[in-house]
C-alpha cells in the first residue's frame, strides 16, 4: 500500500499548509464538532514554525561561517608575520619563545604540534564539492560528513590525497542542502589527531 504522507521535506511544507488551510472547512462538511481536528492542525503549524525558525538559523550559521572562513587567513597571515618578526629579533630570549609557545623543543608545543587539528577548506561547483587540507606530515585524512535529512556524522572515507571530491547528488534533487564535514588525521592506519572543527556550505540551489 503507497504511502500519501509526503517523505521530502519541500513536498512536507506544501502538504501541511494547504492541511492547516482546509482543515476547518473539512470538519465542518463532515459534520463534526469544530476542535476535533485541532492537535492535528497544531502540530502541523508548529513543524512550519520550527522549521521556519530553522531556516532562519541556518542562513544566520551560513553567514557568520563565510565571516569566519574570510577572517582565518587573515589572521593567519598576521600572527605568522608577527612571530618571524620575533624569532628575527636581536634580543630575543628563550623565555619569550617559552611563553608564546614559539620553542619547538618544548613539551607543550610539542604535544600541541601533535595533535595538530585539520583545517577543512570547501568549495563547491555544479553541486561536486570540493574539500582540501594540509596534510601537515600525516599519511591519511578519515573524512567524516552530514547532510540536511540526517541525523548524525557517518565516515565518507579514508583519503591519502588531500584534495577529496564529494560528487554524491542531493538527497532531495529538487532542493538545496546543507552539507557538513569534519576531518581526523590517520597515521599507521589509527587516528591521531583531534578532530578538525566542522566546516559547511551549501550545495545547490540557495533558498529564496
Amino acid at each position: 500500500m503507497l504511502d500519501w504522507y509526503p517523505s521530502q521535506e519541500p513536498k512536507l511544507q506544501a502538504f501541511l499548509a494547504n492541511y492547516i488551510a482546509y482543515i476547518d472547512g473539512a470538519t465542518t462538511t463532515l459534520g463534526l464538532p469544530a476542535p476535533f481536528f485541532a492537535d492535528s492542525k497544531q502540530n502541523a503549524q508548529a513543524w512550519l514554525d520550527a522549521k521556519k525558525e530553522r531556516d532562519d538559523a541556518e542562513k544566520v550559521y551560513l553567514e557568520k561561517l563565510k565571516t569566519f572562513q574570510e577572517q582565518n587567513p587573515l589572521t593567519d597571515r598576521a600572527v605568522r608575520a608577527a612571530v618571524k618578526q620575533i624569532k628575527s629579533s636581536l634580543n630575543v630570549t628563550p623565555g619569550i619563545l617559552t611563553d608564546l609557545e614559539l620553542d619547538t623543543q618544548v613539551d607543550a608545543v610539542r604535544t600541541r604540534v601533535a595533535a595538530q587539528q585539520p583545517v577543512l577548506k570547501l568549495s563547491e561547483q555544479l553541486g561536486r564539492v570540493t574539500i582540501k587540507y594540509t596534510k601537515h606530515g600525516h599519511q591519511a585524512l578519515d573524512l567524516y560528513c552530514c547532510r540536511t535529512g540526517e541525523d548524525e556524522f557517518t565516515l565518507l572515507g579514508r583519503y591519502s590525497l588531500n584534495t577529496i571530491e564529494d560528487a554524491r547528488p542531493n538527497r532531495d534533487g529538487n532542493a538545496s542542502e546543507v552539507r557538513q564535514y569534519y576531518g581526523i588525521f590517520v597515521d599507521k592506519d589509527q587516528q591521531v589527531s583531534a578532530r578538525s572543527s566542522t566546516a559547511s556550505l551549501p550545495v545547490g540551489s540557495q533558498p529564496s
